[in-house]
C-alpha cells in the first residue's frame, strides 16, 4: 500500500469514530408482512397468522390451522433536501425489497392447544448491514438504513380461558466479530479477516383480553433488540507509515423497548382498533466508541470519540379497521386500511452532524382473499403504503463550519410508496 492509501485509510478510520449511525429491522418500521402492513403497524388484537410471532404473541392462539405463509415487499423513497438557497436535491436513496416466510403449528400438550408461530422477513444479500458515512454526510438513518437486517421471529400462543390469551416469543439478530490483519511483503500487500456472526436474542410477550364479541383489548412488549460488530485491525508497518491497533465496533442496528396497547370494537363485520406505541428511544447508545485505546498514561489522547445521537421517547398513534364480507359461497374477503402518526425522535441536527429524519404521516390499504371448500386451501394478501415526511429545517449553530453539508439550514421532505403481497397455504 502506498503512502497515500495509508493516509486514505486513516482519513476513513478516524470517520468511523464522528459517525453517527445506526438502524432497526424493517418490521418495526413498516410491518412484518402485508396484513400489518395495510393496518399501518395496528392489529396486535387481529388474527393475523404468522404475523403474531412478531406483532402480538398471544394473537397466534387465534390461528384456527396449520398453515404456511410466503410473500414479497419493496418499498420506494422519494426523499428530497435543500441547503439553505441552493436548489433541491433528491436524496439517493435505492428501493428496498424483502421476501418475507412464516408459518403457524397448532399443537396440544396436557389437553391444552398451543400455537407455534414463526416469521421471517429478510431483505437480500446480506445478513445485516451498517451505514458508516462522513459526520456531515446528510442521511437518513432511522427511515433507510433502520431496513436493512434480517429478523427472525419465533414465538408460542396459548388462550387457556375463553377471555384470556398469552403469548411470548424471541426475536434474533446476529452480532459480527473478528479481526484483521495487513500483511505487506516486497511484491504485494495482503489483508487477511476472520470473523463470525453470533445470534442475539430479545424477548416479545403479549396478553390479550376478549370481551365477549364485541371488543379486545391487547399489550404488547418488545426488549431491545441490539447487533453490534467489532472487528479488530491489528498494527501495521506501511514502511513509510505505521498504523496503532485499530477497533472497529459499533453498533450495528438497534430497536428500541417498545410497548403497544390497542383496542378493538367488533361491530358486526366491522373491527374498528385505536392503539398506541411507546418507543423508548431516548435509551439508544452510543454507536460508534474510539478506533484507537487510549494508555493508560495518556488518558486524554487525541482518539476520536463518537457523541451521542441524543434521541428522544416517541408515542406512535394508530387507526385503523377490517370490513368482513362473503365474495361468493367458497371465498371471503377483507378490506383493510390504517393511519399512523409517527413523530421523529431525532432532535433538530445543529451540530455537525445530519442524522434527517422527519414526523410520517402513514396510510396503508389492504385486501386479503381466503378461498374455501371446494376451492385450494389458499389465502392472499396484499398491502399498499404511502408515507409522507412532515417538512422539516433544521438550522446549524454558528460555530458549525460554513462547509458543512447542512449548513446554514437543511430542509427535508418527501414520501415512501410501499407494496407487500403474501400467499398462504392452509394445511
Amino acid at each position: 500500500m502506498s503512502s497515500r492509501g495509508s493516509v486514505a485509510l486513516l482519513a476513513l478510520l478516524s470517520t468511523l469514530a464522528s459517525s453517527v449511525i445506526a438502524s432497526a429491522t424493517t418490521a418495526t418500521v413498516v410491518g412484518i408482512g402485508p396484513t400489518t402492513r395495510s393496518l399501518a403497524g395496528a392489529g396486535v388484537t387481529q388474527a393475523v397468522g404468522y404475523e403474531a410471532a412478531f406483532q402480538n404473541p398471544a394473537s397466534l392462539a387465534l390461528a384456527a390451522e396449520t398453515s404456511l405463509s410466503a410473500g414479497y415487499g419493496v418499498t420506494s423513497a422519494w426523499l428530497y433536501t435543500q441547503r439553505g438557497s441552493q436548489a433541491e436535491q433528491r436524496f439517493d436513496a435505492q428501493p428496498l425489497a424483502g421476501a418475507e416466510l412464516g408459518f403457524t403449528l397448532p399443537l396440544s400438550l396436557f389437553q391444552q392447544r398451543f400455537v407455534l408461530g414463526f416469521a421471517t422477513l429478510s431483505p437480500g444479500g446480506s445478513v445485516e448491514q451498517a451505514d458508516l458515512p462522513l459526520a456531515d454526510q446528510p442521511q437518513f438513518p432511522l427511515l433507510l438504513s433502520r431496513q436493512r437486517a434480517v429478523d427472525f421471529d419465533l414465538a408460542l400462543g396459548v388462550r387457556p380461558f375463553e377471555f384470556l390469551a398469552f403469548g411470548v416469543g424471541l426475536r434474533a439478530l446476529s452480532t459480527l466479530s473478528g479481526n484483521a490483519q495487513i500483511e505487506r511483503s516486497a511484491q504485494a500487500t495482503t489483508t487477511r479477516v476472520r470473523d463470525t456472526l453470533v445470534p442475539v436474542l430479545a424477548p416479545i410477550a403479549g396478553v390479550s383480553a376478549f370481551f365477549g364479541k364485541r371488543a379486545t383489548l391487547a399489550l404488547v412488549a418488545r426488549a431491545p433488540l441490539r447487533a453490534d460488530f467489532d472487528i479488530q485491525l491489528g498494527a501495521v508497518d506501511l514502511g513509510a507509515t505505521k498504523l496503532p491497533p485499530l477497533n472497529l465496533a459499533g453498533v450495528a442496528h438497534y430497536d428500541p423497548l417498545a410497548l403497544q396497547a390497542e383496542y378493538a370494537q367488533h361491530l358486526g363485520p366491522l373491527q374498528a382498533m385505536f392503539g398506541v406505541v411507546y418507543q423508548r428511544f431516548s435509551a439508544t447508545p452510543t454507536f460508534l466508541p474510539r478506533t484507537v485505546s487510549c494508555p493508560a498514561e495518556r488518558p486524554d489522547c487525541l482518539a476520536l470519540s463518537a457523541s451521542s445521537p441524543h434521541f428522544h421517547d416517541t408515542f406512535d398513534l394508530h387507526i385503523a379497521a377490517t370490513w368482513s364480507f362473503g365474495v361468493t359461497s367458497s371465498a371471503q374477503a377483507k378490506l383493510r386500511a390504517g393511519y399512523a402518526l409517527v413523530p421523529s425522535p431525532s432532535p433538530e441536527q445543529t451540530a455537525s452532524e445530519n442524522l434527517l429524519d422527519n414526523a410520517r404521516h402513514r396510510l396503508g390499504l389492504g385486501y386479503g382473499l381466503t378461498l374455501l371448500d371446494p376451492l385450494p386451501p389458499l389465502g392472499l394478501d396484499c398491502a399498499l403504503t404511502f408515507d409522507q415526511l412532515v417538512a422539516r429545517i433544521s438550522r446549524k449553530q454558528p460555530d458549525v463550519a460554513k462547509d458543512n453539508l447542512g449548513s446554514p439550514t437543511l430542509t427535508t421532505h418527501g414520501h415512501l410508496v410501499g407494496l407487500s403481497f403474501g400467499v398462504t397455504v392452509r394445511l
